[in-house]
């Protein structure tokens, strides 16, 4: 690999949403958009310039100059509000759109510049870079497939840097470091290091280190669907990517997925007012569509959801994992 050059900040100023970036990505609201275009960015731009290098055999910085490119003239042109759930994954839109702007770039030999008129997004391409470096690249690994690796492993990593962000700001950066040497961290010798080991190490009792790691475990899942949501556009392929990487998984991590229906609250209240309006209808016609909608003829008490997601994290959820559980009060999402 050649020489690598820094050019970005820390890729962790991006903002993130509570539900799906892609869908927000098509949001009439300008400020929205942009939300939804940072997130999307985060977890797609490293997978992206790691492909570039490797099936274009991009030199380093028109690797970084195709990376800067792509993204900025999506976000100018709005590729994303083309995307149809219903043809392809997201993975599989952006991967396409990506092969075809680099192949319109080499066809017309230019390069977008960085600081050339396009956007300047900060991204730590030096990072990326070493990673790649570390890297080997079985022939037999196709480029869908190699991609694919790439985004599961920056959707990781993403999880990972909010889980430390998460305990330092509590000031229990312990729980972190518990979970990234006993979880994380490959050991010398064949065998795992024991919980009694660990007590030594951090000066806990045994009983707190079994504590700790489950409560990493907890919010490590939680952080890793919270990025998994945020990445997906429908319902059915949040299920099937939460099976795919975290259903048993490597961290002995139980995984399950609530999906709420129409939950009483603030949030429900702006999205019918939102519709009525785009349908010319009153309020109260929309909002008795949606309880129409339920098997119970109600909106979901957001008590409920909370209830099974208590549930679900407690030891009386640890045999629970790779389910998607919908508390809809029988609408079918």
């Amino acid at each position: 690999m050649d020489q690598d050059t820094d050019i970005g900040g820390p890729a962790n100023r991006f903002p993130v949403t509570n539900h799906s970036a892609i869908v927000a990505a098509r949001s009439p609201d300008r400020n929205v958009r942009e939300r939804a275009f940072a997130t999307i960015i985060e977890g797609y731009w490293k997978p992206s310039y790691k492909y570039i290098r490797i099936k274009w055999q991009a030199p380093n910085e028109d690797a970084k100059d195709l990376t800067q490119g792509f993204f900025a003239l999506a976000l100018e042109k709005d590729y994303f509000a083309s995307y149809d759930p219903a043809k392809a994954s997201f993975q599989t839109f952006i991967r396409t759109c990506l092969d075809g702007f680099v192949a319109n770039q080499k066809k017309s030999e230019q390069r977008l510049k960085r600081g050339g008129g396009a956007d300047h997004l900060s991204l730590d391409f030096s990072a990326a870079e070493a990673e790649l470096t570390l890297q080997t690249v079985a022939d037999a690994v196709t480029p869908a497939e190699y991609f694919r690796r790439e985004w599961v492993r920056s959707l990781f990593g993403l999880a990972l840097e909010s889980l430390r962000a998460h305990y330092s700001q509590k000031g229990s950066a312990v729980y972190f470091d518990l979970f990234e040497r006993y979880d994380l961290r490959e050991d010398d010798n064949d065998g795992k290091t024991s919980y009694a080991t660990l007590a030594h190490e951090f000066g806990l009792t045994t009983t707190d280190v079994t504590n700790y790691l489950a409560a990493a475990r907890r919010e490590f899942r939680k952080l890793v669907l919270h990025k998994l949501r945020d990445m997906t556009a429908t319902d059915e392929e949040f299920r099937n990517e939460a099976r795919a990487l975290l259903g048993g998984g490597p961290f002995n991590i139980q995984v399950n997925a609530v999906l709420p229906g129409p939950t009483a609250g603030e949030r429900m209240s702006r999205v019918i007012e939102e519709r009525a309006q785009q349908l010319g209808r009153s309020v109260a016609e929309v909002e008795k569509e949606y309880v129409e909608g339920t098997a119970l003829k109600r909106m979901v008490d957001p008590a409920h959801v909370a209830a099974m997601v208590v549930f679900l994290a407690s030891a009386d959820g640890d045999s629970i994992t790779g389910q998607a559980i919908d508390v809809t009060a029988g609408m079918a999402l």
